[in-house]
Formats: structure tokens, C-alpha cells, sequence
């Protein structure tokens, strides 16, 4: 499974205080979707700082070695294991409710004026 970047704008990223809701949905997914997958935990590198934001969103984490400098950034490579609060602490973390897949008012597509017509 590839989990790349999901939050890769500068206000996003792992030493942001931001709670951004697109970014929590995003990790709401993953957790929601570990269990169907038949998962209980990932292997991942990621900035040291995502080792407590993980934890805080419910996850066991366990760095597997030193940080070490991967083309001028500082990544860590972690085992980050689902626990049956992980889902809810996420939620909590990010302000949300629902499931990941919940689709807001505001996030909606805007509505087109007429039919789309396609070229044939």
C-alpha cells in the first residue's frame, strides 16, 4: 500500500500545529479501512515528529531506528499498529465526526446548468 504525501502543501506538513480536516480524513480513512484490509498495522518512514501526532491519534508506534536525512529531511522508519480507540482519537484529533467518507455540503461539486454533453 502506497501512503504518500498526505499533506504535502508547507502549511500541512508534520511540523505544522494545523489541524487540517482534509489531512484527517485522510489518516480517518486509513484507520476506518485497516480492519477491512485485514491489517493491524503499517510500516512507514516518516518526519519524527509524526511519531506523537500518530500516537495522539490513537496508533502504537514504534520507531525502528534512528532519524536519519533523506534528501534534506529528517524521516524515521516506524511500525504503527491499529488498537480499537485508534479510529475515535483520530476523530478527536481533527474535529471530525462521522466516517471518512461522510461528504460535506461544502465539498460538494457545484452543481452544472446544463447536462454535460460529451463528444462522440
Amino acid at each position: 500500500m502506497e501512503w504518500t504525501r498526505c499533506a504535502a502543501a508547507p502549511w500541512r506538513r508534520p511540523n505544522s500545529l494545523a489541524a487540517d480536516p482534509n489531512a484527517g480524513r485522510q489518516f480517518l480513512a486509513v484507520t476506518e479501512l485497516t480492519l477491512a484490509l485485514g491489517l493491524i498495522g503499517y510500516l512507514a518512514q516518516v518526519h519524527p515528529t509524526m511519531i506523537t501526532k500518530l500516537s495522539a491519534m490513537g496508533w502504537d508506534v514504534e520507531p525502528l531506528a534512528l532519524p536519519t536525512r533523506y534528501d534534506g529531511h529528517l524521516v524515521v522508519p516506524i511500525y504503527m499498529e491499529w488498537k480499537p480507540g485508534t479510529a475515535d482519537a483520530t476523530r478527536r484529533a481533527f474535529g471530525l465526526k462521522g466516517t471518512a467518507y461522510d461528504l460535506l455540503p461544502h465539498s460538494m461539486p457545484a452543481q452544472w446548468g446544463e447536462p454535460l454533453r460529451y463528444a462522440s
